[in-house]
Protein backbone atom coordinates (compact mmCIF):
# COMPACT_ATOMS: atom_id res chain seq x y z
CA UNK A 1 0.00 0.00 0.00
CA UNK A 2 1.35 3.41 -1.00
CA UNK A 3 0.93 6.39 1.26
CA UNK A 4 0.82 9.84 -0.30
CA UNK A 5 2.60 12.53 1.59
CA UNK A 6 1.91 16.14 0.81
CA UNK A 7 5.08 18.21 0.92
CA UNK A 8 4.69 21.95 1.24
CA UNK A 9 7.36 24.12 -0.27
CA UNK A 10 8.56 26.79 2.08
CA UNK A 11 9.28 30.25 0.83
CA UNK A 12 12.86 31.33 1.30
CA UNK A 13 13.39 33.71 4.19
CA UNK A 14 13.84 37.29 3.11
CA UNK A 15 17.02 39.04 4.28
CA UNK A 16 16.71 42.80 4.68
CA UNK A 17 18.91 45.53 6.13
CA UNK A 18 17.52 47.38 9.16
CA UNK A 19 18.79 50.84 10.08
CA UNK A 20 19.36 51.36 13.83
CA UNK A 21 19.87 54.56 15.82
CA UNK A 22 23.36 54.74 17.43
CA UNK A 23 22.02 56.44 20.59
CA UNK A 24 18.88 54.54 21.61
CA UNK A 25 19.12 51.45 19.34
CA UNK A 26 15.64 52.21 18.00
CA UNK A 27 14.54 51.45 14.46
CA UNK A 28 12.18 54.41 13.96
CA UNK A 29 14.53 56.30 11.64
CA UNK A 30 13.69 58.21 8.53
CA UNK A 31 15.84 59.88 5.91
CA UNK A 32 15.73 63.65 6.27
CA UNK A 33 17.78 64.48 3.19
CA UNK A 34 20.80 66.61 2.75
CA UNK A 35 21.70 67.72 -0.71
CA UNK A 36 24.82 69.68 0.18
CA UNK A 37 25.73 68.16 3.54
CA UNK A 38 25.27 64.47 2.67
CA UNK A 39 22.95 61.94 4.29
CA UNK A 40 21.00 62.92 7.37
CA UNK A 41 18.73 60.65 9.42
CA UNK A 42 16.26 61.52 12.19
CA UNK A 43 15.26 59.15 15.02
CA UNK A 44 11.70 59.70 16.25
CA UNK A 45 12.40 57.95 19.59
CA UNK A 46 15.33 60.00 20.93
CA UNK A 47 15.39 62.82 18.31
CA UNK A 48 18.92 61.99 17.16
CA UNK A 49 19.82 63.75 13.91
CA UNK A 50 22.95 62.90 12.02
CA UNK A 51 24.62 61.02 9.21
CA UNK A 52 25.77 58.00 11.25
CA UNK A 53 23.39 55.03 11.61
CA UNK A 54 23.99 51.34 12.27
CA UNK A 55 22.87 48.68 9.80
CA UNK A 56 22.05 45.07 10.65
CA UNK A 57 20.93 42.24 8.41
CA UNK A 58 17.78 40.50 9.63
CA UNK A 59 15.68 37.58 8.37
CA UNK A 60 11.94 38.09 7.92
CA UNK A 61 9.76 34.94 8.04
CA UNK A 62 6.34 34.43 6.47
CA UNK A 63 4.62 35.40 9.72
CA UNK A 64 6.69 38.62 9.74
CA UNK A 65 8.80 37.60 12.73
CA UNK A 66 12.29 39.07 12.68
CA UNK A 67 15.51 37.22 13.51
CA UNK A 68 18.98 38.79 13.63
CA UNK A 69 21.79 37.21 11.64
Amino acid sequence: MKVKVKVEKKKPKEVVTAKICPHCRGTNLYYEGGYIFGQKYHCTDCHYRGPFVLERKVEVDEDESVKEL
